[in-house]
């Protein structure tokens, strides 16, 4: 089971898991929980070279919650290292991303959140949001216009990505785990292209 688990590129619901080991989705789940422990522990180096960088809200629609008003939802700061490989569709190669929660979009969240993920020499892309301005003082900083998400496609892809992976294997996830989920999701993106080897 543990094998099954880990090497799958999407992973499993608990619910899956339970109905086909045969065992209490209670059970699945505290399994569960252990394998996302263990993938965070994989999380240990800075993203370097060119980085995308940006900010969004995770959870469901709420009324009156629009944009980056935060609601119940969780805020979280994802970046992700571009390789120099360009794609036959004409995009960068994502080698490797990061996660890290944070509690509002203030520069000094921000700050802090690129600077756990980021290498200090890090090439940092960004939208020209004003948060953004005083977020990295010891790294290039290139912001650019955002274009509604055009302009950065990789970051925003990896969003989606992120998005339809939850929807589609867990349906939804508890906030308060909502880290565990992260890690989950993130060392599988890092480590897509030797899962299944």
């Amino acid at each position: 089971m543990v094998c099954q688990l880990t090497t799958m590129k999407k992973g499993m619901s608990t619910l899956e898991i339970s109905r086909q080991h045969g065992i209490h989705q209670e059970t699945a789940w505290f399994f569960k929980r252990k394998v996302q422990q263990a993938m965070s522990a994989f999380d240990v180096e800075s993203l370097a070279g060119l980085v995308e960088a940006d900010e969004t809200v995770i959870g469901g629609f709420e009324p009156g919650a629009v944009g980056r008003s935060k609601g119940r939802r969780k805020n979280v700061e994802i970046a992700v290292e571009l390789g120099p490989e360009v794609s036959k569709i004409g995009r960068a190669r994502m080698i490797r991303a990061k996660v890290k929660p944070i509690a509002d979009f203030s520069s000094e969240e921000i700050s802090k959140a690129m600077d756990h993920m980021m290498d200090t020499n890090a090439v940092v892309v960004t939208d020209e949001w004003r948060s953004y301005r005083k977020a990295r003082r010891t790294s290039i900083h290139l912001p650019i216009p955002s274009e509604k998400g055009v302009a950065m496609p990789e970051i925003h892809r990896l969003i989606v990505n992120r998005k339809n992976w939850t929807r589609g294997t867990h349906h939804k996830v508890c906030g308060f785990y909502l880290e565990q989920y992260l890690n989950e999701f993130f060392c599988r993106f890092n480590f897509r292209n030797c899962l299944n080897s």
